[in-house]
């Protein structure tokens, strides 16, 4: 489990890149900082769960409005259908695509 420190800088971080997406207002760029962060932490806890191990059917589970408000804000195009998983691998994909942009 991360500390406050932690989860402090990756805020940062995280809001860094948001910040770069031109046309959001303040409170979109907090908005979507929050929920690229939630998105890294249920990927984090994926990762610590075994691969055998799931909490039944939540792979096709319809995204959340968050998610899907997320990745418009990222500009990143979707099925209306798109579900929990797919939404939170194109975050994944979107953020660590940003990311790498900016050499981190």
């Amino acid at each position: 489990m991360k500390n406050i420190r932690e989860i402090k800088v990756d805020f940062e971080n995280v809001f860094a890149e948001v910040s770069a997406i031109q046309g959001l207002s303040a409170s979109d760029k907090v908005q979507v900082a929050i929920a690229a962060l939630q998105e890294l932490g249920k990927y984090s806890r994926g990762e610590a769960m075994s691969a055998g191990k799931t909490n039944g059917n939540s792979n096709s589970m319809p995204a959340t409005e968050k998610q899907k408000i997320a990745l418009g804000k990222f500009g990143v195009k979707f099925a209306e259908n798109i579900t929990k998983a797919e939404a939170s691998d194109l975050l994944d994909k979107v953020i660590t695509e940003s990311q790498n942009k900016k050499g981190r």
